[in-house]
């Protein structure tokens, strides 16, 4: 049996509000697009305007221009691109006001002659990108699909290889452009399914469904998980595919591809990737020339930057060639990788002796498995290492008792904060313990009179915390007074055993 829908509501754009060109529907709500820019979010289930978004403001809209598209990016979160400037709108849920988070202009260049602005589609990806397409008013006329990651001054565009035949019809689905193209001389249509990032062709079906010139609504495609439906044709007929979309069996082709290249690398830095597989000694002369003071920065720039694009995996022997060539920037990116281990961590922070890339305070703000960290502390870190440590972590405690931490965050971005430093004396405590209690017992003192001064500290907030809020609570002749008032009721059961 066949559930009928449940009709929710309707709304009635008139004169003189601008018809809607666009909606973008998503959990419970549903984002509509009007001719003049304006974006109202409806609730799916009564039909009604829970939030309007603020007025569009940029050279397209001053323009007049009607060539516009919305896309959703996620729950209560779209996409609109006016002409070649971009805007990401958000709904909160608890004002029930719609935010504009950035917007910026489309790197269009290289494109050629786009035409309108057809439609745009989340790619589905956690971040914000977007398959736009351009085209003729006409189905005949030439399709241009590209790729867009909104973020930035200025978004650059990558386009998709066009293909012989223009498409009828389209749409973005996990990933994938699917595009409905019309056999030439035969009464067929032609389904295939493209990589909506790279527009490599994964799978293609022929569909009997005749499209005739005096077909009524041209063709309309849409799908929902697994299943497609294409509608149109002579007689309004409709076809449903099935389909199961081979994500994980593209993705393994273009990565095995992606391997081979960081495999190979840019020859800056092949004499390095051959150290680091054992192919080359660490004594060969273009090995030493690229860790040279000369060189220095280059290679320094060179692997901060292949670190960030993740060409190379966290390793010992990375670490051992950022350490020997003090590629300091190189080190920071690879502290900020999440997957880094703490042991590698602390190596990092163990080949900075003097203190001169600052990479304490890098290893203190990661995130870490307590016991790991202690693990790393205890086999990586040199105990001649540990005064000087102590006393930037006693400097950071003593910052924090006479300053705010909005006004250190300001002066000094980037360092931790004080639970981040606590947290790392007890890693400290726990795995270097031995060592510790060799130091220089002034120092011990001072170690744990920050401790002490900081629970303190804790202490008088978390108490101050609960009286005012217990005394904002009490009202002249509220329950709470009279409550306070009264003598607590006693309330005694006798137990027979």
């Amino acid at each position: 049996s066949v559930a009928r829908p449940a009709w929710a509501g309707r709304r009635f754009w008139g004169p003189p509000a601008p018809p809607p060109c666009g909606a973008a529907p998503a959990d419970g709500e549903a984002a509509l697009l009007l001719a003049g820019g304006a974006v109202r979010f409806l609730d799916l289930s009564t039909g009604k305007v829970v939030g309007k978004g603020p007025k569009l403001e940029g050279k397209a809209a001053s323009s007049g221009s009607s060539s516009m598209a919305i896309a959703g990016l996620g729950p209560r979160r779209v996409a609109v691109v006016w002409e070649a400037e971009y805007f990401v709108l958000e709904l909160e849920a608890e004002t029930q006001k719609v935010l504009l988070r950035s917007q910026g202009s489309l790197g269009l260049g290289g494109l050629g002659s786009l035409g309108s602005l057809m439609g745009a589609s989340s790619m589905g990806a956690r971040e914000d990108r977007v398959l736009l397409c351009w085209g003729g008013a006409s189905e005949a006329s030439a399709r241009t699909f590209a790729t867009v990651l909104l973020e930035g001054v200025t978004a650059s565009a990558s386009p998709l290889p066009s293909t012989a035949a223009p498409s009828a019809a389209w749409l973005c689905v996990s990933g994938y452009l699917a595009e409905c193209v019309p056999v030439e001389g035969q009464s067929d249509l032609t389904v295939a399914l493209r990589d909506a990032r790279f527009g490599m062709q994964v799978a293609s079906a022929e569909v009997p469904l005749a499209l005739g010139k005096k077909a009524a609504g041209g063709l309309l495609f849409t799908a929902s998980r697994g299943t497609a439906l294409i509608v149109g044709g002579k007689g309004s007929e409709a076809a449903a595919l099935r389909w199961r979309l081979p994500r994980f069996s593209l993705q393994l082709l273009i990565g095995a591809g992606a391997k081979e290249a960081l495999a190979q690398g840019p020859a800056q830095l092949s004499a390095l990737r051959e150290m680091a597989a054992g192919k080359r000694p660490g004594d060969d002369p273009a090995v030493e020339e690229m860790l040279s003071g000369k060189r220095r920065k280059t290679t320094d720039e060179a692997l901060a930057s292949e670190v960030r694009r993740r060409c190379w995996p966290p390793s010992h022997e990375l670490v051992d060639i950022i350490v020997r060539g003090q590629c300091w920037a190189a080190a920071r990116e690879l502290l900020g990788l999440p997957e880094l281990g703490e042991d590698l961590a602390v190596r990092l922070l163990a080949g900075d002796a003097g203190q001169e890339a600052s990479l304490l305070a890098h290893v203190v703000r990661r995130a870490s498995t307590p016991g790991l960290l202690q693990a790393a502390l205890e086999n990586h870190l040199p105990p001649a290492l540990l005064p000087a440590l102590l006393e930037v972590l006693i400097e950071w405690m003593e910052a924090y008792r006479e300053f705010t931490p909005a006004a250190l965050q300001k002066a000094a971005p980037g360092l931790p904060t004080q639970a981040e430093i606590v947290r790392f004396f007890a890693a400290m405590a726990d795995g270097c313990l031995p060592s510790l209690l060799r130091l220089e017992g002034d120092l011990l003192e001072r170690v744990s009179e920050a401790l002490l001064l900081a629970e303190r500290e804790r202490a008088r907030g978390e108490r101050t915390h609960s009286t005012l809020r217990a005394a904002l609570k009490i009202k002249e002749g509220s329950v709470f007074l009279r409550e306070a008032r009264e003598a607590p009721a006693v309330e005694a059961l006798l137990l027979d055993f």
